[in-house]
């Protein structure tokens, strides 16, 4: 039976655990890890829960259901604030108990809870000099540096005019070709084990994806804006995870590519859908030129 002791402010109804002590002065935070229905266990700073959190009634926090050493110490280590909900270090720092645990012990309790936080898109963290870069956002700052995107409609979907469609094109295929006319080369220095004309060979192939990258986020950039792109990218990341290694399912449907290499469909997969994404372009004013027979 579940006996929420705490009401969020979405509605929800969940039940408080205990602390997760910290040295709660200005460079540290407490923490409070609490339950949910659906049987997960979650954690936030605790000034959030007091920001979020209503309780239901009265109950004594110090004996509500607190983890004993039988338990686990899990709940007993601090985070820096500037650590607060970064979902890469929590689970790194819980992962250091996990040889002191067996079963459904917190440590695996906190990670799951860590994973759906991630699948919901809660914002990773790295060490310092090594987080990922904001790909897009890079590609809309130089955008918006140089005016190749208007602020005030940049987030509505747009049709292309033709002349900045072809631009947008040739400038993939250009990259594109970079890339791919590089190999040549890159065979040949191999054969010839000349290690200098490989190094210089990589390198360009390396900077040719990026430019490739660059260009492609460009277009997306300007003609659905970040936020469109991104949450079509989480239903492309979803579809593709959905999807089984050719050589494993022979019900799988044949993309016509290589078997070594190739990814494909299972029976009952769906493609991601993005029509709700797109429904608010405006119909452009071109001349109607019809397709040559």
């Amino acid at each position: 039976m579940f006996y929420p002791t705490h009401r969020h402010a979405d509605g929800n109804f969940y039940r408080w655990i205990g602390p997760c002590p910290g040295k709660a002065d200005d460079e540290w935070t407490d923490g409070v890890i609490y339950l949910g229905e659906d049987g997960t266990h979650r954690w936030t700073t605790q000034a959030r829960w007091d920001e979020r959190f209503e309780a239901l009634h009265e109950f004594d926090a110090v004996t509500q259901d607190v983890p004993t050493n039988e338990q686990g110490d899990l709940i007993t280590f601090s985070f820096h604030k500037s650590e607060a909900n970064d979902i890469h270090y929590m689970l790194v720092k819980a992962a250091g108990f996990g040889e002191k645990r067996t079963g459904d012990s917190y440590v695996g309790r906190i990670i799951r809870a860590m994973a759906e936080q991630v699948a919901q898109g809660l914002h990773i963290r790295y060490p310092d000099g090594d987080t990922p870069p904001d790909l897009i956002g890079d590609v809309n700052a130089f955008h918006m540096k140089f005016k190749q995107v208007n602020a005030e409609d940049y987030d509505k979907t747009k049709v292309l005019e033709p002349d900045l469609f072809d631009f947008r094109v040739k400038f993939h295929d250009e990259e594109t070709s970079e890339y791919r006319d590089e190999q040549a080369k890159l065979l040949d220095a191999v054969q010839r084990r000349d290690i200098r004309d490989c190094i210089n060979s990589l390198e360009l192939q390396l900077d040719a994806l990026c430019d490739a990258v660059w260009v492609l986020l460009g277009t997306a950039d300007i003609q659905f804006g970040k936020k469109k792109f991104l949450a079509a990218w989480r239903r492309v990341v979803a579809a593709n995870m959905a999807k089984v290694l050719a050589t494993e399912d022979e019900n799988a449907v044949d993309s016509g590519r290589d078997v070594r290499y190739d990814v494909r469909k299972p029976a009952g997969w769906v493609a991601p859908d993005h029509r709700d994404l797109v429904q608010d372009f405006e119909l452009p004013a071109l001349e109607y030129v019809p397709t040559a027979q």
